[in-house]
């Protein structure tokens, strides 16, 4: 039987988490979401070259496949607040503050943040303090004030 030590003390946050339960997204998943967005990435970028190049003007091609792809992110972020990765994989992102869906723009913002920190190379790093973190967040969510979790 589980019996409650009145004595003990609760701060802020344990009173928050009692009263909006959440499951963190565990580090593989987060890492296939990764995983997916990125595949994702290169099929539009492949398939727009290999269907809308014109002759060898293969430029034109990757910016029509870069736009398809960056279209179909931008819909689910408007319209379920998720990547397509995190949609199929059932996490979310969340407000660290108040553990609501973040903003259309504050989403938007974050996952230019984390593609800048591919490109940079500092997504190692990003990487490292997600397993290290108790609460699994990465530098991006850090930097964001967000959190991932399931999605229930």
């Amino acid at each position: 039987m589980l019996v409650e030590n009145n004595n003990s003390k609760k701060n802020y946050t344990d009173k928050v988490v009692d009263i909006y339960p959440i499951q963190l997204a565990n580090r593989f998943k987060r890492w296939c979401v990764a995983f997916i967005d990125n595949l994702m990435g290169y099929f539009f970028v492949f398939a727009g070259v290999r269907l809308f190049s014109i002759g060898e003007n293969a430029e034109l091609g990757l910016l029509i496949g870069l736009v398809l792809y960056i279209a179909l992110q931008l819909y689910f972020m408007k319209t379920y607040r998720q990547t397509l990765g995190k949609y199929w994989l059932n996490i979310r992102v969340l407000d660290y503050s108040t553990n609501q869906p973040v903003s259309f723009g504050k989403y938007v913002v974050r996952e230019i943040l984390d593609f800048i920190l591919h490109l940079t190379g500092l997504i190692l790093i990003s990487v490292i303090v997600v397993f290290v973190s108790r609460e699994r967040r990465s530098l991006t969510d850090a930097i964001m004030s967000t959190i991932v979790v399931k999605t229930l």
